[in-house]
Order: C-alpha cells, then structure tokens, then sequence
C-alpha cells in the first residue's frame, strides 16, 4: 500500500491495483456515478461498480495503473495513469477526475 493510506485516492488506486473489488467500492459513496469523458453515466451505484470492475478485475491479471501526475485543486483531483493493456499490446494512457466529499 502506498503511505498515504489515510487519502481515499491512494487508497482507491492501491485497491485497484490489489484487484480487491470490496476495497475498492469501499472509497466511493454508494450512490457514485461514474461518467465518460462527454459526461455521460455510464455506471451508477456500487452494484453496477462491483459488477463491471469484478469482470475487470478477473479478466485482467497484469492489471496495474501508474499514476504519473496527480493534480489537486480544491476537491478535485485529476489523474493521468499508464497501463498496460496485454501482452502484445503497449502501455495506455488515461486521465480520471475525481470529486471528494466529506466522508470519502
């Protein structure tokens, strides 16, 4: 785990790399809804989270995100991580934007 245990963003990508779907939820509010990048829901709640991130989580063994620049303003904080994708593929890259609340 990173030594940031006490920041839920670490925790959330610690868990994430662990594959550890109930530690995971555990860093979002049940009712969270995950958008794209248009701002379309794509997976509201925890039972639609645990469903797509567990078939994430077995289908992908190798499955790791790097974070290499974190940005922190206000309650947002933005991401961009590489990741590998499979063998033959190469490492992606992604940007997540997360809004903290209190409690999370």
């Amino acid at each position: 785990m990173s030594e940031n245990a006490s920041d839920p963003v670490e925790r959330q990508v610690d868990a994430y790399n662990r594959r550890d779907i109930d530690a995971f939820l555990s860093c979002y509010a049940s009712n969270t809804a995950i958008e794209d990048a248009a701002g379309t829901v794509v997976m509201r709640g925890h039972e639609a989270m645990r469903s797509a991130y567990r078939e994430l989580f077995l289908a992908s063994p190798n499955l790791h995100a790097e974070i290499t620049t974190r940005i922190r303003v206000g309650a947002y904080v933005i991401d961009e991580e590489h990741s590998p994708v499979g063998v033959a593929r190469p490492r992606k890259s992604a940007s997540s934007r997360s809004t903290m609340s209190q409690g999370t």
